[in-house]
């Protein structure tokens, strides 16, 4: 059995670090509330309907990304990004 520590946001169990899985794989999880979120959160109550910031999210999303289909980008990524997205040169 794997463990993966995981945070629960907004309805949905976001992984710390990256997972080895095939896309949609379904898995069964057994909840274990770790000690130091557990003191965290009786020292301070997050609104359930608390905004995520979203560079929060956007990290948490970008750690679900394989290291391999980072380093598949093009490095010039933004400066052809024309050429990426529509196959054609700047003009």
């Amino acid at each position: 059995m794997q463990s993966i520590h995981a945070t629960y946001q907004q309805g949905v169990f976001l992984p710390l670090s990256p997972v080895a899985l095939p896309e949609g794989s379904e898995v069964e999880l057994h909840i274990e509330i770790s000690p130091a979120a557990a003191t965290s959160q009786d020292k301070e109550q997050v609104p359930q309907n608390a905004a995520i910031p979203v560079e929060q999210r956007i990290a948490q999303i970008s750690a679900q990304v394989p290291q391999e289909e980072w380093d598949a980008l093009p490095a010039d990524l933004t400066d052809d990004l024309d050429l990426h997205l529509y196959g054609t040169n700047r003009e």
